[in-house]
């Protein structure tokens, strides 16, 4: 049996070797990539009629802004002559040309044996997009819109060189993800889903840590290619270190039957001459463009490393530099038709005797104060030939404009499609008004001031636009608090409470992150339309993005009565011409303009991403393009009586509060003063005393003023290790006696400010007990009390007054107030009131809320503010005083820091009977 067994093991080879076995039965080895040229390969333009490429020599040793300038002006010399005019490139920098303090220029043409290219770094272990907050050298990121952005069929090619191979586990590699370059209409964030509706497509490649090419495509079909391996006969593709590699698009836009998107686009890839694909295939049948997208071609020309694997250390990253040569776009005549836009909603202008509306054409190519100064000059050519001068439009600019060396010139008139828009960009990231502290790119603000700025009824109207949804938990999304455009007078800061004595009201918008569109209405009556959502038959609206949304206002102002303002002022707001109505309620009974107000109308066209939510993170906050147009304003010719003008006060926080008397301290005009002098100047403005009037008790040189941003604050040192009243360096002691008339009778006082302390009052190492400044009650020179609060090693504040009027409070602290943290404002407010007889309530307000909390142990469980005292004994009543007691100073051991308190928005005020 074994013998038979091997004779026909033996059998079965020699019929196998019969089968053949000759050299031309040898399965055929699949073709491979060509290794490239010295120079690169050069790509297939044979099918295309208009030509345009980077001679980049010519551009020899420009980098930054004067680069891209001469890629623009290179790139158009290439055009035909008649096609000047709107039809040109625009090229777009987003960073790597430092143009933001932020923004490293990161781009620049070498020549390197006998070839120029374009030059960019990647430093070691720099990831993600440079921003404000992730300043790295990265690579950079332009577009270069295309003359015709409409047409149907491109191409774009380019070469690129890496200075480092691309893998991993190896010092001499690279483990990088690294965008490259290709074709986008709307630039929408590339995500493992189709794009949103409206947004367009992006058509760009990417490493990864294996050294393979992948694609990273989003249109609106679906996300078949959204990270595809690329691969030329099934063998995934991989880029070699230090040669020149050739990678080439051809794009097919989708057409239009009627309205109806068709899916015929296509994309076809070429890596150095050869047409590679995917396992899912090549992007064919498919829909680039539906119908509500603005189709504009544009060159997403941006390489940076834009992740990390999370089994690869940041060490690994090593320093890339890329190379990019022969940059080539071309592209055939045929364009797509789109569909007919549906006719766009116009504002209701009817009963509007007086319309202007902006003519962006005109103003194209203008930007910084030069587009300012063509609004307002084409404003005031609008209006009749004998117009006074003093009846005309004034443009007045905030941010936005390239004034300043934090001000990022951020508003410009771009034409697109045949539409000429006025647009901003929101930088990813950035939150809060531009301003020296915060040099970011975050929209503009500028106001129109009507040229009657006293007419009572007016609208102002306008159409915008979104780049990028509004949303939350959605990589595509980001949870924008926008705030748009609205009317104003005396363009108050609005806050959730009745907008201060004489500063008059301001109606705009918000959105939020559940893209709500919200009021942040503030005027004389009350608060009750800080922040309401805005609903259309009940329901909330929701704002979207890349489309035309149609915004407008009709206010209608108060009026008075002699002196007497009344309260019949509305306004209405419109949504794509839908009545919207607060949820609480229309904007009705209203009034706007108080009897100390000098009313003047203006349009606040302002935009800036001016609030990020604490659930958020800094990197959901996207890039958000905003575009306006039609922008119009119209009014009627009657206008507001104003009362003969009054006195001005200076709104504070005691006026805010009711009190009829009140002082605020200017701590800009006390800039350059110190010692004496600035004592001097303090009691001049408070209490209207002449210098030398009063003196420093002790810490002469414990107090300056410094700038604070755009503001100034009163900053007092309180030495370490220092205690005790008196002490040179540890705080200081002066007072300052409210001006109350001689024949005044008071009744009540105010003492605010705002209170920011630099280092922690309470840690193992720390604690803190500093008197801050509080009223002194006095008859003449005899001290009646002293209402004193104290900082103290539970992180709060605590009560101890000479003289209590309550035993309570000559010492109160309790658990449950609120914990005072370094680094932060707080606005801090004492007040007291009394009747005839003496007695009357105190309260210390803490961000505009009582510190002190109900407890049963204090007070028999009555509120801080609700406990009536005898303030002031009956046969003192009539004669009582107050001051301004800036005795502050560490009071107790145990403050082994220095200390820096800051205060600012220093006001007293008082009632008289």
């Amino acid at each position: 049996m074994k013998y038979l067994h091997c004779l026909l093991s033996a059998s079965l080879t020699l019929v196998l070797v019969g089968c053949g076995n000759s050299s031309d039965d040898r399965p055929t080895a699949p073709p491979t990539l060509p290794e490239p040229p010295p120079t690169g390969h050069q790509p297939d333009l044979t099918a295309y009629s208009n030509i345009a490429t980077l001679d980049l020599k010519a551009l020899a040793g420009l980098s930054g802004a004067q680069l891209i300038d001469g890629m623009t002006d290179q790139l158009n010399a290439t055009l035909n002559k008649s096609k000047a005019g709107s039809q040109q490139f625009t090229l777009s920098p987003r960073w790597g040309s430092s143009d933001q303090t932020w923004d490293t220029d990161n781009l620049r043409v070498i020549e390197i044996d006998g070839q120029f290219a374009l030059e960019t770094r990647l430093d070691a272990q720099a990831v993600g997009k440079p921003s404000s907050s992730n300043q790295v050298a990265n690579g950079f990121s332009f577009l270069i819109t295309l003359p015709n952005g409409l047409v149907q069929e491109a191409t774009l090619s380019y070469q690129v060189n890496l200075s480092k191979q691309i893998g991993y586990g190896d010092t001499t590699k690279s483990p990088d993800y690294i965008f490259f370059p290709g074709f986008t209409s709307g630039d929408p964030a590339v995500l493992n889903k189709p794009s949103d509706p409206g947004t367009g497509f992006t058509y760009k490649y990417s490493t990864d840590r294996y050294g393979y090419l992948n694609t990273r495509f989003t249109d609106p079909t679906d996300k078949t290619f959204y990270n595809q391996q690329l691969k030329f006969h099934d063998k995934g593709i991989k880029m070699t270190a230090n040669k020149w590699n050739l990678i080439q698009q051809k794009l097919t836009t989708n057409t239009f039957n009627g309205s109806v998107a068709s899916s015929n686009g296509a994309l076809d890839t070429l890596y150095n001459t050869s047409s590679v694909s995917t396992a899912a295939g090549t992007p064919s049948d498919r829909v680039l463009i539906d119908t509500t997208h603005q189709y504009n071609l544009q060159a997403l020309v941006e390489v940076y490393r834009h992740y990390k694997h999370g089994s690869d250390a940041e060490t690994a990253l090593g320093e890339q530099v890329i190379r990019l040569k022969d940059l080539t776009l071309a592209w055939n005549n045929e364009s797509v038709v789109l569909p007919v836009a549906p006719e766009e909603d116009q504002p209701d202008l009817t009963d509007y005797p007086n319309v202007t509306q902006l003519n962006l054409e005109s103003l194209h190519g203008l930007n910084g104060p030069d587009l300012f100064q063509g609004i307002e000059d084409q404003l005031n050519a609008s209006l009749p030939p004998s117009t006074p001068s003093d009846k005309h439009f004034t443009v007045t600019p905030q941010w936005g404009t390239g004034s300043g060396n934090w001000d990022i010139n951020n508003l410009e008139v771009v034409e697109n499609n045949g539409q000429y828009i006025l647009q901003t960009t929101i930088a990813a990231e950035s939150v809060g008004q531009p301003s020296n502290k915060n040099p970011i790119t975050n929209g503009f603000s500028f106001l129109i001031e009507l040229p009657n700025g006293l007419v009572k009824e007016a609208t102002l109207a306008y159409q915008f636009k979104l780049s990028t949804p509004i949303g939350y938990g959605d990589p595509a999304k980001t949870p924008d608090y926008l705030f748009m455009p609205g009317f104003t007078s005396g363009n108050p800061l609005v806050e959730n409470s009745a907008s201060p004595l004489g500063s008059g009201f301001t109606y705009k918008y918000t959105t939020d992150r559940y893209s709500k569109f919200n009021t942040r209405f503030m005027d004389v009556t009350d608060n009750a339309f800080f922040n309401q959502e805005l609903q259309k038959e009940g329901t909330g609206i929701r704002i979207t993005a890349n489309n035309w949304n149609l915004v407008q206002q009709k206010l209608i102002t108060n009026d008075f009565i002699g002196s007497v303002a009344t309260n019949d002022g509305s306004l209405q707001s419109l949504y794509n011409k839908a009545h919207l109505q607060p949820k609480v309620g229309d904007v009705i009974n209203r009034t706007q303009i108080d009897n100390q107000h000098a009313y003047q109308l203006s349009a606040l066209i302002e935009v800036y991403r001016h609030f990020k939510h604490s659930v958020d993170a800094e990197a959901d906050l996207k890039e958000q393009i905003i575009q306006f147009k039609n922008i119009t304003l119209a009014w009627k010719n009657d206008e507001v009586t104003l009362p003969e003008p009054s006195i001005p006060v200076t709104p504070n926080a005691c006026s805010n509060a009711g009190f009829t008397d009140s002082r605020l301290l200017d701590l800009s005009a006390l800039s350059d003063l110190t010692g004496q002098a600035l004592l001097d100047g303090i009691g001049d403005q408070l209490g209207g005393l002449a210098p030398g009037t009063i003196a420093f008790d002790f810490g002469i040189d414990s107090i300056a003023v410094v700038a604070d941003g755009e503001d100034f604050a009163l900053e007092v040192t309180y030495g370490a290790g220092l205690t005790g009243h008196g002490v040179a360096e540890n705080g200081m002691g002066f007072q300052i006696p409210f001006p109350v008339k001689t024949n005044q009778i008071v009744r009540g006082a105010c003492f605010a400010y705002d209170l920011h302390i630099a280092k922690d009052i309470a840690t193992s190492a720390n604690n803190d007990y500093i008197f801050i400044p509080g009223i002194r009650l006095n008859n003449g020179s005899e001290l009646l009390s002293d209402h004193r609060y104290s900082t103290n090693k539970y992180k709060r504040f605590a009560a101890k007054f000479t003289n209590p009027p309550h035993k309570d409070l000559g010492w109160l602290d309790y658990s449950g107030n609120g914990y005072v943290n370094a680094n932060k404002w707080y606005q801090l407010k004492q007040t007291l009131n009394f009747n005839d007889a003496g007695r009357g309530f105190i309260d210390f307000t803490f961000d505009g809320n009582t510190y002190f909390k109900p407890i049963s142990g204090k007070f028999d469980g009555i509120a801080f503010e609700k406990v009536e005292h005898q303030l002031v004994k009956e046969s003192d009543v009539n004669n009582v005083g107050f001051s301004a007691n800036f005795d502050t100073y560490r009071h107790e051991s145990g403050g082994k820091n220095t200390q820096i308190f800051k205060y600012k928005n220093i006001a007293i005020g008082w009632n008289s009977k």
